[in-house]
């Protein structure tokens, strides 16, 4: 983005997980108009689905059912009015089907956790086959409280209030303990511990986990009365009863401060390393192996070297070392800021539009291109779209593939943008 517009892109490989591995189609749709009439572009990475619902309909029965010819003074209102319409509307994905996903989703993991018991419960047995009820009990309680812990830790779901939490335990509670008096119906599992696998399941859902089953959604564009392009991005994860679970990832505005921006989605490694002259995953390791030295390694050579300079000196050895560390992340970070970050930003703030939708796209052709000369799975390929989004010419596709031909289809762009019951 910059004071010109946005352009976005985006390649075309869908993956499907079978029971025989991996399967990828590089025909998926995922870069949108999200109004017909107005400077709104909206794109989906993830799963190209919304529990079990292909995205590309939600966002046509949005498009069509919401917005219309409806207009919004800011591009934040139609993010909001899109998380409304995933909330609100249960012809997308039924009520039944969003409760049985619900439990569904907790009962795989209160098995889990059942299997884990299990395999303790074997581990303490050994040879023999026996073991008392108080030790199995044990081994359960100890079982659940590590799970539990684990996700007493975790950050809430941005959006959840108090009142949603008590509105899913008071209309699940029932149906959950029968999951877990169905899962755990062989163990001693006490009303305490049946309680803390209640609260347990509850998190499941309430709380950010890093389950794959979860889609990101990116809106683009120009409120009516914004000037300038801004984004706003989302992780979607599931519904159940009214409560959507969502996190919102990133809202990022030009303005006359903000003269640029460059924000890479999904697969994003090749745009960092392109950005910041180093790969992240490298930057990472770099980091790990001087702590490793400066932090352990160092300072106990040090002692073993040198008999005047004792154990006791290795806390002093320790802390000089961090500083060290630290300085020499900053002058790195100084270094990436002044060589690659701040030139790349300068350079796309100038860039015209027809520069931003080319670079955008060479962007997405660079992680294809790795993707394809590497040993990974081809997860980013096939043909790439390319809009771009201005504040005087609206949303203009740049390169789009069509999986009908235009010759034979022509009442499909002449009924384009007539409304239902117009002629």
């Amino acid at each position: 983005m910059n004071h010109n517009g946005i352009a976005l892109a985006s390649d075309s490989a869908v993956t499907i997980q079978t029971k025989n591995g991996k399967k990828i189609y590089n025909t998926g749709n995922k870069l949108f108009m999200l109004s017909k009439y107005e400077p709104i572009g909206i794109m989906i990475y993830g799963r190209a689905k919304f529990m079990g619902v292909p995205w590309e309909i939600i966002i046509k029965l949005f498009r069509e059912k919401v917005l219309s010819y409806e207009k919004f003074s800011t591009l934040e209102e139609y993010a909001e009015k899109f998380i409304s319409f995933l909330i609100d509307d249960d012809m997308i994905i039924p009520l039944k089907k969003q409760q049985e996903s619900f439990l569904l989703d907790i009962e795989s993991y209160l098995r889990m956790i059942n299997t884990k018991i299990e395999k303790n419960v074997k581990e303490k047995m050994g040879n023999s086959k026996q073991i008392e009820e108080s030790k199995i009990k044990r081994i359960s309680e100890d079982v659940i409280d590590e799970y539990n812990n684990g996700w007493q830790k975790r950050k809430l779901i941005g959006n959840i209030s108090k009142e949603g939490k008590n509105r899913l335990i008071k209309d699940f509670e029932e149906k959950i303990f029968g999951k877990i008096n169905e899962v755990f119906e062989r163990l001693p599992i006490s009303e305490e511990y049946n309680n803390k696998l209640l609260n347990l399941s509850i998190n499941i859902y309430l709380k950010i986990n890093s389950k794959p089953e979860s889609s990101g959604i990116v809106i683009a564009g120009y409120g009516e009365e914004e000037i300038f392009p801004s984004l706003v991005a989302y992780t979607i994860y599931s519904k159940v009863n009214k409560i959507l679970k969502y996190n919102k990832e990133k809202n990022t505005k030009i303005s006359f401060d903000i003269i640029a921006s460059i924000s890479p989605f999904a697969q994003s490694e090749m745009v960092h390393t392109f950005i910041e002259g180093i790969d992240k995953d490298q930057k990472l390791i770099i980091d790990n192996y001087l702590r490793q030295m400066f932090l352990v390694d160092y300072p106990e050579r040090i002692c073993d070297k040198f008999n005047g300079i004792g154990k006791d000196n290795i806390k002093d050895l320790r802390l000089l070392g961090k500083l060290l560390i630290d300085e020499f992340n900053e002058k790195m970070e100084l270094y990436r800021d002044e060589k690659h970050v701040t030139k790349v930003s300068n350079s796309v703030s100038f860039l015209p539009k027809d520069e931003l939708a080319e670079m955008a796209e060479s962007l997405v052709q660079l992680t294809s291109f790795k993707r394809r000369v590497s040993m990974d799975d081809e997860t980013v390929g096939g043909p790439i779209d390319v809009a771009i989004i201005t504040k005087g010419d609206g949303f203009i596709w740049m390169k789009r593939k069509h999986y009908f031909s235009k010759e034979y289809n022509r009442h499909f762009f002449e009924n384009y943008f007539t409304k239902k019951g117009e002629e």
